[in-house]
């Protein structure tokens, strides 16, 4: 899917504009986005929450993973996901015997290798994030 390739546009945070030519261009940092056809099928909740997964579990290489707190469902784990910068996928497992539901937060997104059928569990990406930059400082002319 566009969510898993990572679609990038034009942002909306300008960072000056530059001179080529005769024609000034307006500078603008990437941002991602999701594409106009994957907009149109979307249910609101996906649009909210990125590709949701219901019935598939992520097993993710990464270096960086949590359990976060409160993520009693999905889409509360969905949104502790969007809060946390470096998460890129999460997984939700539904309470089972004396085990309380629970949250897993990755600083990775999976391959399709990296998924499996688990009818017990809820996984998903982020929504796509707009990208902020700091403004850069100008730099001199570099002409030679």
């Amino acid at each position: 899917s566009e969510l898993m390739f990572g679609m990038f546009g034009l942002g909306d945070t300008s960072l000056g504009s530059v001179k080529i030519g005769s024609s000034d261009y307006n500078v603008r940092c990437l941002a991602p986005i999701m594409s106009k056809t994957a907009e149109k099928k979307a249910s609101g909740s996906e649009r909210q929450c990125g590709l949701i997964e219901n019935g598939i579990g992520y097993v993710v290489d990464t270096d960086w993973s949590e359990v976060a707190e409160d993520g009693s469902d999905p889409d509360k784990c969905c949104r502790k996901c969007k809060e946390a910068p470096r998460c890129k996928s999460w997984t939700w497992s539904i309470s089972h015997r004396d085990q309380p539901s629970q949250c897993v937060l990755r600083g990775a997104s999976p391959t399709s290798e990296e998924r499996y059928k688990n009818e017990t569990v809820v996984s998903g990406l982020p929504p796509p994030r707009s990208m902020t930059m700091k403004e850069l400082p100008a730099v001199a002319d570099i002409t030679a």
